[in-house]
């Protein structure tokens, strides 16, 4: 790789090394970067400067080749020149401060001394042929004329002004169903634009033993577009719909007891328990004048002492009963007491809100989703489904701190990506957040532009361009404005 980048770097023509020379002996030119530069230099002081210099006579093909050559050559040896110092300037202060880069100023300035040399020459040669335009109305008119030319050009604000950043495509919303670290199911809900919000959710299940089974089962199907409140996933747990069933007969079994509780006694219970009390009361009756007879032939020694026994207890058997039956008579014909309508009551009601609670966790087991979008499966192992609404697109353009005081609400943005190179797409600056971000170039303000995307062209992770139009600035501002923040800022802290 070093071998074949230095053949490639010394076969280049623009600088002095062998591809400079094959280029010289193909075109049959000795000293052609100095013939060039020095033709060049001719043209200018004649016919821009206006020297009173003597012209180089070359021919056509001699013209084109020195032209072409001379412009090339400087642009490149402006440009490697340029690099190196930018690269060296800024290592050096980023080590050693204001100090350091004074001091590869001065050296800069030591190793191009003779171009320096050139041009202050120049520049003292011109102020000695300038006091000759005074002579010269026409020439000095358009000399004129272009410095007040170049003056409006470089000042008056006409020159569009962008801030520009390499962005990356996320949805307007999003809604995913993923299994997170501690095995629950949680569903995210991610909004951005002008007031992002992310909103999170835990789903539960009811699950007390190892023979409960829980079964996720998505509703959709890869690239299916959905509305609002659809269901796109069901859970189900054998234990929930049994505790629904149990409590729903426990709550059918209290309410049945309440109201017979509650219900008046009917005719015929009335009227069987007063036919019991009535038979026991006959047979109570009889026996009380089996025993009296009893007792009247035990007092003539004609009944034994043990059927006397038996007679009274029959008798006392059948005076209980009749008691019992009369008992069961009153507690009919009464009303219940409210301490057991209470006690039924409050059961009742415990057992609603145990009944509710088994409900709500059979409806968290559907899963709907609160947005409009493209379902999207097996994006991640921990992800079971999401859904995205990218009818508009956010994309988050770094601004440094720098350039974040340009950038103002509603400003129109032009996007570009790479899957589409030639479509530009439009949008505009919705929100300008408060602090900054870590991005590759460093700390940054996401800037969130928001983009329309009806034909769905762009798609969630697309990476490419995006430029803020801020407004328009002059040439001159555009220019120095860096370098004036770096004086006022960086140059002040040296001190």
């Amino acid at each position: 790789v070093v071998s074949w980048f230095t053949f490639l770097f010394n076969f280049n023509p623009l600088i002095k090394l062998d591809g400079y020379y094959l280029l010289s002996d193909w075109l049959e030119i000795s000293n052609l970067r100095q013939k060039a530069f020095h033709y060049l230099g001719n043209v200018l002081q004649r016919r821009i400067l206006g020297w009173p210099v003597e012209r180089i006579v070359v021919t056509g093909r001699e013209r084109r080749i020195y032209t072409t050559y001379a412009v090339l050559a400087f642009m490149y040896s402006a440009f490697l020149v340029g690099y190196f110092f930018w690269l060296v300037g800024g290592y050096i202060y980023a080590k050693a401060g204001g100090p350091g880069l004074l001091l590869s100023i001065v050296i800069f300035a030591i190793i191009i001394r003779g171009a320096l040399e050139t041009v202050a020459r120049g520049v003292t040669q011109h102020f000695r042929y300038m006091k000759a335009l005074l002579h010269k109305p026409v020439r000095l008119t358009i000399y004129v004329s272009l410095l007040v030319v170049l003056i409006i050009v470089v000042s008056v604000p006409w020159c569009p002004h962008r801030i520009s950043g390499e962005v990356a495509v996320i949805p307007l919303e999003q809604f995913t169903l993923s299994l997170n670290n501690l095995g629950l199911l949680e569903s995210t809900l991610r909004r951005g634009g002008e007031t992002p919000d992310r909103k999170s959710n835990w789903l539960t299940i009811i699950t007390s033993n190892e023979l409960s089974a829980v079964d996720v089962l998505p509703r959709v199907k890869d690239g299916q577009h959905i509305q609002a409140g659809d269901t796109i996933a069901t859970l189900t747990s054998n234990q929930v719909i049994q505790s629904i069933a149990s409590g729903e007969a426990e709550l059918q079994r209290l309410e049945g007891q309440l109201a017979l509780l509650k219900a008046p006694p009917k005719k015929e219970q009335v009227d069987e328990a007063a036919a019991q009390v009535r038979a026991s009361q006959a047979s109570y009756d009889q026996l009380k004048r089996d025993l009296k007879r009893s007792e009247e032939l035990a007092s003539k020694n004609l009944l034994a002492q043990d059927q006397l026994e038996s007679a009274r207890s029959a008798v006392a058997v059948a005076k209980a009963d009749l008691e019992n039956r009369k008992s069961a008579l009153a507690l009919v014909k009464s009303k219940p007491r409210p301490e057991e309508e209470i006690v039924l009551e409050r059961e009742i009601e415990k057992q609603k809100y145990l009944l509710d609670y088994y409900k709500k966790q059979s409806e968290a087991q559907i899963v709907v989703s609160p947005i409009a979008g493209t379902v999207g499966t097996n994006r991640r192992v921990d992800t079971i489904l999401t859904v995205t609404n990218d009818d508009i697109v956010e994309m988050d353009v770094p601004v440094s701190d720098f350039d974040i005081l340009l950038v103002a609400k509603d400003q129109p943005v032009k996007a570009k990506v790479r899957s589409y190179p030639g479509v530009v797409f439009e949008g505009k600056v919705v929100r300008i957040p408060p602090f900054t971000s870590a991005f590759n170039e460093g700390q940054r303000f996401p800037v969130a532009v928001l983009v329309d995307n009806q034909q769905k062209l762009i798609r969630q992770g697309m990476t490419g361009y995006a430029k803020i139009e801020v407004g328009q600035t002059s040439l001159i501002n555009l220019a120095f404005r860096k370098v004036l923040s770096a004086l006022r800022v960086e140059f002040w802290s040296w001190w």
